[in-house]
């Protein structure tokens, strides 16, 4: 969950004025562009929900909808809800951070270099995902096992 946090950070403080990572001209460029830095915060923005979305691959209120969602709210989630998305999720961030990798300049390193963690993300949730799909898949029909 913690390996978006620079990706997160970075992104915020670009929306806010602080060029941390990267040069006051690329700053400035970025600040130019039309709706740039509004779309690096929501990217910011998501990125973290999303972290706190694998929380619920591992605790309960991934199991059952929390009580927030009222229309939903105690019913247990059916398993695909969180698989389906948190499969193609992990699957995509590792191709992404080999990019990053490629694309890696010490000196503008908040362009790139929080993209390098999204090897250990994706495998995390990839690792997280195939758990909990194993945790929630029920009892086999044909054998009776789970």
């Amino acid at each position: 969950m913690l390996s978006t946090l620079p990706y997160d950070i970075t992104r915020i403080a670009w929306y806010f004025g602080w060029p941390l990572g990267i040069t006051d001209e690329f700053l400035k460029e970025m600040q130019d562009t039309p709706n740039m830095l509004e779309i690096g915060l929501a990217l910011g923005v998501v990125s973290t929900l999303g972290s706190l979305l694998t929380h619920g691959l591992i605790a309960r209120w991934g199991e059952v909808w929390p009580r927030w969602v009222w229309w939903k709210r105690g019913r247990t989630i059916h398993p695909a809800t969180a698989v389906v998305p948190a499969g193609f999720v992990a699957v995509v961030l590792i191709p992404g951070r080999l990019m990053a990798v490629r694309g890696f300049e010490l000196g503008s390193w908040g362009i790139t270099g929080p993209a390098i963690l999204w090897m250990v993300r994706g495998a995390a949730l990839g690792v997280a995902t195939y758990l909990y799909q194993l945790r929630r898949r029920g009892v086999c029909r044909s054998c009776g096992q789970g």
